[in-house]
């Protein structure tokens, strides 16, 4: 029984730690890629957006570009991106101080030998 407490559950717990970690780290990358597929996203439709600003109709009115919507689109996008970029930062963050945390854990691990 003592050898479950002081060996294999703290063990146990490392281990499962260290699981949540790599989780972390793989919704980091799911994020990131999120990220910048959307900041494409935003580029691409700014610069449509600048292009057909930069296009004058017929005079009179006549016709418009069938692109109407890029406006609500490109600030859906760009909207997308802000709040990715927070929860990317958020994890980010959550990492990090699980890494310092490993880190500590480990020094105290390597002292108490």
């Amino acid at each position: 029984h003592r050898l479950d407490e002081e060996v294999l559950a703290p063990i146990e717990m490392r281990l499962a730690d260290f699981s949540q970690l790599r989780e972390q780290i793989r919704e980091r990358h799911r994020q990131r890629q999120n990220l910048e597929d959307c900041m494409r996203e935003v580029a691409a439709l700014s610069k449509s957006q600048r292009s057909l600003s930069g296009t004058t109709g017929p005079p009179g009115g006549g016709l418009r570009p069938l692109m109407s919507t890029l406006p609500v689109r490109a600030e859906a996008a760009h909207e997308r991106y802000k709040q990715l970029q927070v929860t990317v930062a958020q994890i980010d963050e959550e990492v990090l101080t699980r890494l310092l945390t490993v880190r500590e854990s480990a020094g105290r691990v390597v002292a108490d030998l």
